[in-house]
């Protein structure tokens, strides 16, 4: 089933194409449309933790794979393309881990399962605000080519300012 436009607490709106059983969200590998997407993250969030509540069906070693980008998901089928599918943050698998702490800041996260079909009670994605970035200084570094003004307006030709950022 596609879905669409499913917005969270922090604003971060999802999209994807799953499956319901055994009263759960199933993704599967061999459907080269499934998964769960990211597609508007207009507070500029970061992920920081994605978590699944495993669900008794999913057989052991099953593995959910977590993807990160800086730019929206547009389809869950860029999971599937190595060009679009984003830097591989790690991979959560049933029988040895539910969580997956993220120490990179993205803003957009594509989850799908590795390897069959899986099945999660809930998969939670924690989310916190990205930290802004504060000008620390600005300077001219290099001077326009005439220094001299009588009358004149400021000729800029040649000046060149540089801002610096605490990030």
């Amino acid at each position: 089933t596609d879905w669409s436009g499913k917005t969270g607490a922090s604003g971060v709106v999802y999209a994807g194409n799953s499956a319901g059983n055994y009263s759960s969200v199933q993704l599967r590998s061999d459907k080269s449309t499934a998964g769960i997407i990211t597609t508007a993250n207009a507070s500029e969030y970061v992920a920081r933790k994605v978590t699944v509540d495993w669900n008794t069906n999913t057989a052991s070693g099953r593995t959910i794979n977590i993807y990160g980008k800086d730019s929206a998901y547009s389809s869950p089928a860029e999971l599937y393309d190595t060009g679009n599918c984003g830097t591989l943050i790690g991979s959560i698998a049933n029988g040895s881990s539910t969580e997956l702490s993220i120490t990179s800041d993205y803003n957009f996260i594509g989850i799908r399962s590795n390897n069959g079909a899986l099945y999660a009670n809930s998969i939670k994605i924690d989310w916190e605000p990205a930290a802004e970035v504060a000008l620390e200084s600005i300077q001219i570094t290099t001077s326009p080519t005439s220094l001299q003004y009588s009358g004149k307006a400021l000729d800029k030709t040649g000046m060149v300012v540089t801002a610096t950022y605490d990030d």
